[in-house]
């Protein structure tokens, strides 16, 4: 067995022997291109995290990660989190309620006729129901 100094990072062969997958390989060569671009404490690219993400999903497990593409795996888990958070904070921003105006400044070609107290505007949302009418008159039945 060869000691830990002779073997190098990015080699295709783990400390025992057994052979990396070409993808975690790619990943591992992906990550050493991105620290001799940048220097310590530079915010991993989206990319990269997302590729990390997809390798575990692949069955890639954390101390593979560590050993060919050296991370750690709290930071593995920070990225988790950071990363639920985002689609949490994602799906309450689409949730969120647009308002737009569709009410012309001038009446126009093809501008709506003037409303009658007999017409009603409804807005469904759920089991809810808004309707709204013009005031002055009440329709007969409803008070």
């Amino acid at each position: 067995m060869k000691k830990k100094s002779e073997l190098k990072r990015s080699s295709p062969e783990n400390a025992a022997g057994a052979e990396t997958s070409p993808a975690l390989a790619e990943l591992g060569r992906r990550f050493a291109l991105f620290r001799a671009q940048h220097g310590p404490g530079e915010r991993v690219p989206d990319e990269l995290r997302a590729a990390v993400f997809d390798a575990l999903s692949e069955g890639v497990t954390v101390k593979d990660l560590r050993r060919e593409c050296g991370l750690a795996g709290s930071q593995i888990d920070g990225w988790e989190g950071t990363r639920k958070r985002a689609l949490v904070s994602g799906q309450r921003q689409s949730a969120k309620v647009r308002a737009f105006s569709v009410v012309k400044d001038e009446p126009g070609e093809g501008a709506m006729p003037k409303a009658t107290p007999e017409q009603a505007l409804e807005l469904r949302v759920g089991p809810w129901a808004v309707s709204v009418r013009l005031a002055g008159q009440t329709p007969a039945g409803q008070g």
